[in-house]
């Protein structure tokens, strides 16, 4: 009786098919929420405000570090348990995952820097725009560049692959795409991005560079930090997706037949 009790503890709580379109509806709605949050926060309040929001250090930067640790913990986890039970291909496309996770969310707080007082050393001091310990302020680093691909691979992906490779390797699908209603975590660094490399030099060469940007005067990318909170959110909901797969056995159905009855 006590073995059976331990069993059922331990059982993996599984959504119904309603609960878990109805999650996958909620967690759909919730960027659009949050995007729409922030345009109200511009546009109508102090732009004060939004600068406290959005400094560096603030809630929305340390908030995409936490999305990102949390996130290269739960990859970690993947990794664990598909290593023991003897799935190394996959453990490996998680691990992979895990490590680059890990990369960001580090970048993200300059390895600890301002938490311990780490002085900046001298190679950073005169590479780094910011003179501080990270790669991504590098001058030669392509920063804006890298997060518009991650942004258009997280959020188109999936729509480019055919049912019959869904259907035939599922497994990897899961690990290496997104589904579908984490599109808009994914497509704001992407759109935010392609204006920072394509169009605004564009429109800086035609109109001046404060052209539709007064209220940007204190702030030289206003979007970039909210972009990156909702992709650090969707890489977290990303890996929980998968997780939550990998405890209920779903990990081999395509997103389309998961649930499904």
């Amino acid at each position: 009786m006590k073995n059976s009790a331990v069993a059922i503890e331990k059982r993996p709580i599984t959504l119904s098919w309603n609960q878990e379109l109805l999650s996958k509806k909620i967690i759909f709605i919730v960027p659009l929420i949050a995007i729409f949050g922030f345009a109200l926060i511009f546009f109508i309040f102090p732009y004060g405000y939004y600068l406290k929001l959005t400094k560096e250090d603030g809630v929305v930067e340390s908030g995409t570090f936490i999305f990102y640790f949390a996130s290269f913990i739960v990859a970690f986890s993947l990794a664990n348990r598909f290593f023991k039970s003897k799935n190394k291909s996959y453990a490996i496309l998680s691990l992979i995952l895990c490590m680059g996770l890990f990369y960001i969310a580090m970048e993200e707080i300059s390895w600890g820097q301002r938490i311990f007082g780490i002085k900046t050393p001298d190679i950073f001091m005169t590479a780094n725009y910011k003179k501080e310990m990270n790669t991504h302020n590098v001058k030669w680093f392509p920063l804006h560049e890298l997060y518009m691909v991650v942004g258009f691979y997280a959020a188109f992906f999936r729509f480019f692959l055919t049912k019959g490779i869904k259907d035939r390797y599922p497994v990897i699908v899961n690990l290496i795409a997104p589904d579908s209603y984490l599109f808009f975590y994914f497509f704001p660094a992407f759109a935010v991005y392609f204006y920072y490399v394509f169009i605004r030099p564009f429109e800086t060469s035609l109109f001046g560079d404060h052209f539709l940007r007064a209220r940007f005067a204190h702030m030289r990318d206003p979007f970039q930090e909210p972009a990156e909170l909702l992709l650090s959110m969707g890489f977290l909901l990303f890996v929980l997706i998968n997780k939550y797969r990998q405890k209920t056995g779903k990990m081999s159905e395509s997103s389309g037949n998961a649930g499904a009855r």
